[in-house]
């Protein structure tokens, strides 16, 4: 009579033996699932594509969990110490941002007095290696539309170095490369604008002429 009732009371109660055994084989997943799992930590990463040059602002970033052994040394983790800092290149969404992708501020403040380092994107057409650091060059927009004489931006900068080529940004078919030029302040305004709305020209001076 014992082992009827004990047999009812089980039979009864198998669907919560049921329950904990799918209970105990999810955790046992999990648990798997998570020691296979790398860590993760929350670091720094650009928001959207920028273009080289480009002084980075709070809208350009954010904060994102990544997995921590893929990541390069010194991946930042806080806005504060990405704002206001260059790119030395065009990069994508996504990419975790670290030192090396930046100007240092020694470069920056190399410009002389009165003067101020900017980027232009250049056609990277294997000529722009001719434009080395101390060249004097002169600096155009293209002609208004129906125009085909360029507008002189800039009379007179100077080249303080040039970065890799690349993709000037996904509706430019062409590799292009950032010039940094060392820019008169008061024509700075002018160059930023333009930079905004499409590729400059840059001609170098051969003695008091532009080539």
């Amino acid at each position: 009579m014992n082992l009827l009732r004990l047999h009812a009371a089980l039979w009864r109660a198998r669907f919560v033996f049921l329950a904990l055994a799918f209970f105990a084989t999810l955790v046992a997943i999990l648990s798997a699932l998570n020691s296979l799992s790398p860590p993760r930590t929350p670091v720094l990463v650009l928001a959207h594509a920028v273009p080289a040059g480009h002084t980075l602002t709070a809208s350009d970033l954010e904060l994102r969990s990544l997995p921590r052994d893929f990541l390069p040394e010194n991946t930042l983790t806080a806005r504060e110490q990405a704002e206001g800092k260059v790119t030395t290149a065009a990069y994508p969404a996504g990419l975790p941002l670290s030192p090396p992708l930046f100007l240092s501020s020694e470069f920056l403040s190399a410009a002389a007095a009165g003067h101020v380092i900017l980027s232009v994107d250049v056609p990277a057409h294997g000529s722009e290696s001719l434009l080395t650091p101390g060249t004097r060059v002169a600096v155009f927009a293209p002609g208004h539309e129906g125009s085909e004489e360029a507008q002189l931006l800039v009379p007179l900068a100077y080249v303080v170095g040039i970065g890799e080529a690349g993709r000037g940004g996904i509706m430019r078919a062409e590799e292009s490369a950032p010039l940094y030029l060392a820019v008169p302040l008061k024509e700075a305004a002018a160059v930023v604008n333009q930079r905004e709305g499409g590729r400059m020209r840059v001609l170098a001076y051969t003695g008091d002429h532009v080539q």
